[in-house]
């Protein structure tokens, strides 16, 4: 393979917002099958370009939601999770003051209807792996770990003491 890419990358604080198509709970879909897990990482075309230029494989779609057809398109990095491999991928949640984290087993994303749930931000590490599709080289991103900072809701304050996170 020509582009053959060997490092990892790590997001930090990537904002709840540019999570997009999020299905961490492996839910089926139009286009998946139950128990495939992934999500999406909106990002600037600059550093799409950078990525592809290294072998990466990122994708430009119209924005979520977006009615008017001349919208511009927006890059995406799909990150699949793979909880069966040999070596899984570590979850963690956030404190509240974002300062320290718990690690969770891979149930917890299911219990707390992750898909749903508001989030604050993510720090994300993938894992490259390589391979050929018709002729072309692709790297998919392979999620390595992931800590979750979910955002408070309007009366978590009140509660503070109760609550582990």
């Amino acid at each position: 393979m020509s582009n053959r890419v060997t490092r990892s990358l790590r997001f930090t604080e990537v904002p709840g917002e540019d999570l997009w198509y999020r299905n961490m709970q492996g839910a089926p879909t139009d286009y998946t099958p139950a128990g495939i897990r992934s999500f999406a990482i909106a990002i600037s075309d600059e550093f799409a370009e950078e990525l592809l230029e290294e072998g990466w494989t990122c994708i430009n779609h119209k924005p979520r939601n977006s009615k008017d057809p001349d919208s511009p398109l927006i890059y995406r990095f799909k990150v699949k999770m793979n909880f069966n491999s040999a070596n899984p991928p570590a979850v963690y949640v956030a404190s509240r003051d974002g300062k320290r984290r718990t690690q969770v087993d891979v149930s917890w994303l299911d219990d707390q209807n992750i898909d749903r749930r508001r989030i604050e931000w993510c720090d994300i590490e993938v894992n490259p792996y390589n391979r050929p599709v018709n002729g072309k080289d692709w790297c998919s991103a392979y999620l390595s770990e992931i800590t979750i900072k979910l955002q408070e809701g309007a009366f978590d304050y009140k509660y503070a003491e109760d609550v582990p996170f």
